[in-house]
């Protein structure tokens, strides 16, 4: 079972710069999708996708990347459940300006009662206060400011 810690940011640019850098990852996925699907005739896979965007230079972390793409695959997936019984249904087209940061696995450290998430190589981690290492963290803006979601394993009592 897992359970969720939320934390406030106040609006800075170095936030800004992070949601608006997802943002672009994630209108590239799309329309590079949508591009091959219209050219080749076939939608490409999720190794595909992660082979290509693996050296494209966006300033996240490589784990923030294949999370980005993840989602994006997870909404192609409910495409396609959708056009069985929706023959008019569209696959995902939204290029959005800005998009969700999720920091997974290798790019979260706990050290000292604070979590650290890289940014990926030569840009300067944030640091948050916590008392356990968190499974995933993502930040998303919402109303005016951006919040943190720590997302924690815990251990259920077994019956």
């Amino acid at each position: 079972m897992y359970t969720t810690k939320k934390v406030k940011a106040d609006k800075t640019l170095e936030l800004d710069v992070l949601a608006h850098e997802s943002g672009r990852c994630y209108s590239k996925i799309v329309s590079l999708l949508r591009k091959v699907k219209k050219k080749k005739g076939f939608w490409l896979s999720q190794g595909a996708v992660q082979k290509y965007m693996r050296l494209r230079g966006y300033n996240l972390h490589s784990q923030t990347i294949q999370s980005i793409i993840q989602s994006y695959f997870d909404s192609l997936k409910s495409y396609f459940r959708a056009v069985k019984s929706n023959p008019a249904a569209r696959p995902p087209n939204r290029t959005p300006h800005y998009f969700k940061v999720r920091w997974i696995q290798n790019g979260i450290t706990f050290k000292d009662g604070g979590v650290r998430l890289s940014n990926g190589k030569g840009n300067a981690p944030i640091t948050l206060k916590s008392d356990a290492l968190p499974v995933y963290v993502e930040l998303y803006f919402q109303r005016g400011c951006y919040y943190f979601s720590l997302v924690y394993k815990v251990q259920t009592p077994q019956a």
